[in-house]
């Protein structure tokens, strides 16, 4: 492709950039027949220790070229390079919370927490079902486990913009930042 020229239907929602391969696609999305990685906007990105991807913000499916397209990924998405499929893109673990894009729900922001393999979300979504934990919940990379933080974010039209991990405590402490009453 001609990376010059504009191309009707095709967004472009994740690039890279090296001095010797210059740019390249990493997550694309035509209108008509799909695309590599999520459907929609990608609001914050993570690269794992061991070199996976996760990408969150506002999309309900993750397609692969000549593989799996995944419907109801709710907005947090995990990309291996070394996965040998076709299967690179895939829903991370089993969307456990609502408050999906479809209904308003966005996950703005992640952080990593290097000392226990976790992952914290933010963003406007419900939360976890029957977790009381809304704008803001954790995934478990060891567990597969979606975390409820109880009593999460509340007030007026609430919204999680920034998540930190200090993981020099011991337990980790957590700072949210964003627009919250309690």
């Amino acid at each position: 492709e001609d990376l010059t020229k504009s191309l009707r239907n095709d967004r472009w929602h994740l690039w890279s950039w090296s001095p010797v391969k210059g740019w390249e696609v990493v997550a694309h999305y035509h209108s008509s027949h799909g695309g590599r990685g999520p459907d929609g906007t990608i609001h914050d990105f993570r690269f794992l220790p061991d070199g996976r991807l996760v990408v969150v913000g506002s999309f309900m499916r993750v397609d692969n070229p000549y593989g799996n397209r995944y419907r109801g990924v709710n907005a947090v998405a995990i990309y291996d390079p070394k996965e040998p499929t076709a299967n690179r893109w895939r829903p991370l673990g089993s969307v456990q919370y609502n408050g999906t894009v479809s209904d308003g729900g966005t996950v703005y922001c992640m952080a990593y927490d290097g000392r226990n393999n976790d992952l914290y979300f933010g963003g406007t979504f419900a939360g976890i079902r029957d977790g009381n934990s809304p704008k803001i919940h954790k995934y478990d990379l060891d567990t597969g486990d979606w975390v409820p933080l109880p009593p999460g974010i509340w007030g007026q039209k609430p919204i999680v913009h920034k998540i930190h991990v200090d993981s020099s405590t011991a337990p980790p402490t957590v700072y949210v930042g964003g627009k919250f009453q309690w």
